[in-house]
């Protein structure tokens, strides 16, 4: 009976105990893994930089000389800073001292470059590039009252060829005033001081480029002052985890 019993309580029991040391035997071989494998070495702080790509609109002034008179010109601009650097956008600006003979708008695409946009001062160039038209007034001493004018509204003679009056000499008129298209190109350079977070005061120097204008481009041309505020846009940062 004792005979049976352990004939079959010994395979039991090498059973049981290959079960409970085989955990024992799985640790060591990891421990001893962990052993053999080099200590990791150490790293130091890494530094992520933040792209920072926003909108700005921009509110400003400008001074310059238009028709041989002092002109006063108000807009802005607006458009994406990509990367704190590209500004892609548009802007307009118009007359504000204006008169029956002299007016004058213009807008089309904005394109510039920033620098230093996270530190308090910084500095950029941009460009408009697009039309516009203007209100002149035009002499006609010298020249038969009423003016001839052909069937679409354009004045006969080589004094002032392709010029469109806005409306008719009629007896005894000496001054016409007429409406001129031009194509304007308007370059500037700019000087921003941060004012707070995303505003910063733009002052810039540029000269308005005119062409297509028929003859007139001197009365349009000219250089220009600008003050305004730039809200948004620029924001760069620097973090390290």
């Amino acid at each position: 009976m004792r005979s049976r019993s352990f004939e079959y309580g010994a395979p039991m029991a090498m059973v049981w105990l290959i079960v409970l040391c085989a955990p024992l035997a799985a640790g060591a071989q990891q421990a001893d893994a962990d052993a053999s494998q080099p200590p990791a070495t150490a790293q130091g702080p890494m530094m992520v930089e933040r792209v920072h790509n926003g909108f700005a609109v921009a509110p400003n002034f400008k001074v310059s000389r238009f028709d041989r008179s002092d002109a006063r010109l108000a807009g802005g601009y607006a458009g994406w800073v990509l990367d704190d650097t590209l500004l892609v956008g548009g802007g307009g600006y118009y007359l504000t001292n204006n008169s029956r003979a002299h007016k004058m708008a213009y807008g089309g695409a904005v394109i510039g470059w920033l620098a230093n946009t996270d530190s308090p001062i910084g500095f950029g160039v941009r460009g408009l590039l697009g039309g516009g038209q203007a209100t002149l007034a035009a002499s006609l001493n010298g020249l038969p009252i009423p003016v001839p004018l052909n069937f679409d509204g354009r004045r006969k003679g080589r004094d002032f060829p392709g010029i469109n009056f806005s409306q008719r000499p009629g007896p005894g008129d000496r001054q016409v005033m007429f409406d001129q298209q031009f194509l304007i190109f308007e370059p500037q350079a700019d000087l921003f001081v941060r004012i707070a977070h995303s505003i910063r005061l733009d002052a810039g120097v540029g000269y308005r480029v005119i062409g297509g204008a028929e003859g007139v481009e001197n009365r349009l041309r000219g250089v220009t002052g600008t003050i305004g505020i730039q809200f948004g846009g620029t924001g760069h940062s620097r973090r390290s985890p």
